[in-house]
């Protein structure tokens, strides 16, 4: 899946630093992910940039935006509530510098709670 990106000013140093940021919190979980579909997109949530990764064989999926500042993130929470489906099972929200983390499970899955936690675990583990 192609990651998306938004149009706003944004140095293309920070970019790819906090790209590949991303990427290392990413490959730092202990599961295989594959990417998914970034959902919302990140102009609909006024992201700079997004990226969606799946947990394989499971129910936990995750977007992750990166914004031009911290700041943003309280109306990034706000603006995801508009995106959640209400079947989902349990949701979580973090920060991590510009980076933003939406994980969610679809199923009531003991196990999946445990990887959602660990996943938000594994994106907080760099500042």
């Amino acid at each position: 899946m192609e990651n998306q990106q938004n149009d706003k000013n944004f140095g293309d140093h920070e970019l790819r630093w906090e790209k590949d940021r991303l990427n290392r919190l990413m490959e730092g979980f202990r599961k295989p992910l594959e990417r998914v579909e970034v959902y919302p997109s990140p102009q609909e949530i006024n992201a700079f940039y997004g990226e969606g990764f799946k947990v394989r064989k499971e129910p936990v999926t995750c977007m992750v935006y990166i914004f031009e500042n911290q700041r943003q993130h309280k109306e990034a929470r706000e603006q995801i509530k508009k995106y959640q489906d209400a079947n989902l099972k349990e949701v979580m929200t973090s920060s991590n510098g510009r980076l933003f983390f939406w994980g969610y499970i679809t199923e009531n899955d003991t196990n999946a709670i445990y990887t959602l936690n660990d996943l938000a675990g594994t994106f907080a583990g760099e500042e």
